[in-house]
């Protein structure tokens, strides 16, 4: 298997795919990017990661327009984000070599650093099984960073609040705009509790 411009692509090599849309702003306009993994067996599917370093498989990736990347043209942090998340990038060229998308996209907005590791970590092992434990957590717990699904589960638990169902209304697997209303409710749970204890 080959990149677009012709390099030898192996299970593990990790490509930018372009050609993914593009929007505008507000101001100005952009071209959409995907970093991903090559899979064992590539069929039009391949990895990303989580916050934890799991990886997951996504589908419709595009060998024929992927580039393949190589670490070493980067600062560490950017190998180490994509590894913990970095994936879907914007950038301000339409077309270009990976190093120059990527030198003019976002990623450096999107860069998830070890601090924000950490505090995804700390997240994690908090048990949440009734008000007063989000009370006695709401420090941590109101601080911004990426929330852990389970954490969130367990507060909307504790509130009677149930998950919002991804196959609302006639539309299918929108599980994208299900994730995201479960995150603004999480959001106003964690912001009622705070305000509540000011």
């Amino acid at each position: 298997m080959e990149d677009i411009i012709g390099n030898k692509v192996l299970e593990g090599d990790v490509l930018l795919e372009i050609g993914r849309g593009s929007g505008f702003d507000g101001e100005k306009h952009f071209f959409s990017l995907k970093l991903w993994e090559m899979p064992k067996s590539f069929n039009g599917h391949g990895y990303a990661y989580s916050i934890d370093e799991t990886k997951h498989l996504w589908a419709w990736a595009s060998l024929d327009n992927s580039y393949k990347i190589n670490f070493a043209d980067f600062p560490p942090e950017f190998r180490y984000s994509f590894y913990h998340g970095m994936s879907d990038l914007n950038t301000s060229l339409k077309k270009g070599n990976q190093l120059e998308l990527i030198s003019n996209s976002n990623w450096e907005d999107k860069i998830i650093t070890k601090k924000v590791v950490d505090h995804y970590n700390k997240l994690e092992s908090i048990k949440i099984d009734s008000i007063e434990d989000i009370q006695n957590n709401i420090e941590i717990l109101s601080k911004s960073g990426i929330v852990p699904r389970t954490l969130m589960k367990d507060v909307f638990n504790v509130v009677q609040v149930k998950e919002t169902n991804p196959d609302f209304g006639r539309f299918k697997g929108e599980i994208g705009i299900a994730g995201m209303f479960d995150v603004f409710t999480y959001a106003g749970i964690i912001e009622h509790f705070k305000k509540q204890g000011a």
